[in-house]
């Protein structure tokens, strides 16, 4: 399979439509975890920091360019504190 770059940020397959599916590597160890499919260890943390990092730089990249009723949208999905479990 050919991969196109579709951003700095991610790539994707050249022959994707709207029929496929991309998914995170984070859910994808999870569900491999949960469902006992690995033959080795995941490092599920590790995979959700990775993913919660691009998450904080992607914000930061798009943040300056949000109207602030957009940004106040943000604020309110995210909460007061993204840094506090739940």
């Amino acid at each position: 399979r050919r991969w196109a770059e579709a951003s700095a940020a991610a790539c994707i397959p050249e022959d994707a439509d709207h029929k496929t599916r991309l998914w995170h590597w984070a859910d994808v160890a999870e569900w491999l975890q949960a469902h006992k499919k690995s033959k080795v260890e995941l490092d599920t943390g590790g995979a959700d920091l990775v993913l919660a990092m691009n998450a904080a730089l992607s914000y930061q990249r798009h943040a300056r360019h949000l109207r602030k009723a957009d940004l106040a949208l943000v604020a309110e999905v995210v909460g007061d504190n993204p840094f506090v479990h739940s």
